[in-house]
């Protein structure tokens, strides 16, 4: 809360002006984590869209928190800066309990350009990763 003192306290007080009063609580505050810095690439991205084949119930998040395991968890493949899904398919070419789950993934390096065989190696691991983890594999022709 903030406030100013009430006048009969100023009397009281024989303060020439009403003072402003605040309780802050600092748990909180004290509590929070201070941001940390991350250095901005000046080195352009290699983006890859990347479609794998899963079964019909598992749910796209349980694919993106994988993936985000797979970034933390393989040397190369932390060179992923952001991931998105951009298309989910059910239909022609795929079995009745499975579905099309396709990513796009934004790689970036802050020391160098990442070349052709970088961005493979990342997303060799990543596919890797979702095979081992949820049974994934990754969709043929597109």
């Amino acid at each position: 809360w903030l406030g100013e003192l009430h006048p009969a306290q100023q009397q009281a007080l024989e303060l020439p002006q009403a003072p402003i009063l605040a309780e802050l609580a600092l748990d909180p505050l004290l509590e929070s984590t201070v941001p940390s810095y991350r250095e901005v690439s000046k080195f352009p991205p290699a983006i890859r869209d990347v479609a794998v084949v899963v079964a019909a119930e598992l749910p796209a998040a349980r694919v993106l928190d994988e993936i985000a395991n797979a970034v933390a968890s393989i040397p190369a493949a932390g060179v992923v800066k952001n991931v998105r899904l951009f298309d989910e398919y059910r239909g022609k070419g795929l079995e009745n309990k499975e579905k099309s789950l396709a990513f796009r993934l934004w790689m970036q390096d802050t020391g160098r350009t990442l070349s052709d065989a970088d961005a493979a190696e990342a997303v060799q691991g990543i596919v890797g990763w979702l095979a081992e983890k949820t049974g994934a594999r990754l969709r043929a022709g597109g």
